[in-house]
């Protein structure tokens, strides 16, 4: 038999997410190819939870290809080899996307919670300090939670990260250091350091990293 075809990328387009059509109109469904509508297919956030790690699954309604936000997770399909809903081989995994506040689906270089299963592509993330920022802590430390950028991520992806900017140090004999953290304030292998030898000094700041292992969502 033909293999599988999963010819569909998931993207947010205006509120909703959408199934999209990608190198050909087929995505496999419970053993049998169905035809992508050629205007995609849509799923708003209505009645769903914010901050709740959704996976997106298709089906077929009634001859209707569908889109199903799941928090159960995928599973893979002891007959075809391909991502099922757990215990329900009718729904083919496509994505997963994470609701804000409203709910409503999110997509910007600060949140990117739209990511699609099949024909991935890099997604940059991007923020900054509006302001100076500053601590005194001995230990590492989140200075302030406006430089985060948030992202899904599936568990086989490695994440290419990095920080570039500027630190003072006020006080003479004193050493900051910058880190980039995941997930909280350890401090990851990426890191810079300004040891200041007056009583104010300030130097650049770059460091980067590809992270692996990373926990699926």
């Amino acid at each position: 038999p033909p293999l599988p075809q999963f010819q569909c990328r998931l993207t947010k387009v205006s509120t909703n997410v959408q199934l999209d059509r990608f190198g050909g109109p087929y995505l496999f469904i419970n053993g049998a190819h169905y035809s992508i509508p050629s205007g995609g297919v849509t799923l708003s956030a209505s009645g769903l939870t914010p901050s709740t790690l959704y996976y997106i699954y298709a089906y077929m309604n009634a001859g209707t290809m569908t889109l199903e936000a799941s928090a159960t997770a995928p599973a893979i399909d002891s007959t075809y080899g391909h991502k099922i809903k757990t215990s329900d081989a009718t729904r083919t995994l496509v994505g997963m996307a994470r609701p804000v506040t409203g709910p409503a689906w999110v997509d910007t270089a600060a949140q990117r919670f739209v990511v699609s299963f099949f024909n991935r592509r890099q997604i940059g993330g991007l923020n900054n300090f509006t302001t100076g920022r500053s601590s005194s802590s001995t230990s590492t430390v989140e200075i302030n939670s406006e430089i985060r950028c948030e992202f899904l991520t599936w568990a086989d992806e490695a994440v290419s990260v990095a920080i570039n900017g500027s630190i003072t140090v006020s006080t003479g004999s004193t050493t900051a250091w910058s880190y980039i953290g995941f997930d909280g304030t350890t401090a990851d292998d990426a890191g810079a350091a300004d040891m200041s030898s007056t009583s104010t000094e300030t130097c650049s700041v770059s460091g980067s990293l590809v992270k692996s292992g990373l926990s699926e969502g």
